[in-house]
């Protein structure tokens, strides 16, 4: 992939800003490249975030990058395949090894105590994938069933949201040197996700913002790209805040 480095820093500078998401930085990690190995990953998600996040904390999770299937010797899944985020280090012919379950994701969930956790990925399911193989070309092959993003969003307060619907790529475009989603992800919270006009983004409004943007656009380019919200948040969750001129 050209652009997952990208888009990680891009949130991360988003997140940050005073007039973003004004998290402050030492409360925010960002894993990129040589520093996204699956031991940084699993320190992150699995020690790092329980260790520091209250109950009434805003849990932000965000990931663009590869991922892969391995089929599941133990019959569990339903669709046959276990499925992994693919850190730095990982090793494409041993992912049991080298990998990351997205199962584990689940129980990371468990383990957080906030009762507001939002998982944002922009990656894909991609049937085409099959076996072993990393993505080629310019789609961007995480393999989450449908069954597995359900389990996901169980629980008080979990949203989750991905790139595209199962079975669609998920695309990044050198004109925009994103992937699609997160452009448009970040292009919804500075300012024109804001549909109410009240000043401020919430998660949803993003949502709504980036999901007619990046249907139209993936489809101007030949692909079929639909984006996926599943979880329910009570209450609505303000990320972005229109700056005034």
């Amino acid at each position: 992939l050209k652009y997952a480095s990208a888009d990680a820093k891009a949130v991360y500078d988003f997140l940050i800003n005073s007039g973003g998401g004004g998290f402050k930085k030492e409360n925010v990690k960002l894993l990129l490249d040589s520093k996204a190995t699956q031991y940084d990953i699993r320190s992150a998600l699995g020690t790092f975030l329980p260790r520091n996040s209250l109950t009434n904390d805003l849990v932000f999770i965000f990931y663009a990058g590869h991922g892969a299937p391995e089929t599941d010797f133990t019959r569990e899944s339903p669709d046959g395949y276990i499925k992994y985020i693919i850190p730095y280090d990982a090793n494409p012919k041993d992912l049991y090894a080298s990998g990351i379950p997205m199962s584990e994701i689940q129980t990371i969930f468990k383990r957080i105590e906030s009762e507001r956790v939002i998982f944002i990925s922009d990656a894909c399911y991609s049937g085409s994938s099959g076996g072993r193989t990393f993505s080629m070309g310019n789609t961007r092959d995480l393999v989450i069933s449908g069954d597995f993003v359900e389990k996901l969003s169980q629980g008080k307060g979990r949203v989750i949201m991905t790139a595209s619907d199962v079975n669609e790529p998920s695309l990044e475009l050198d004109e925009l040197s994103h992937g699609i989603f997160t452009y448009y992800l970040l292009e919804a919270l500075k300012g024109n996700g804001d549909a109410n006009k009240d000043g401020s983004i919430s998660i949803r409004e993003a949502y709504d913002y980036l999901y007619e943007k990046v249907a139209r656009e993936s489809k101007l380019k030949g692909g079929n790209q639909h984006p996926v919200w599943k979880g329910d948040m009570r209450g609505d969750i303000v990320l972005g805040n229109v700056k005034k001129k």
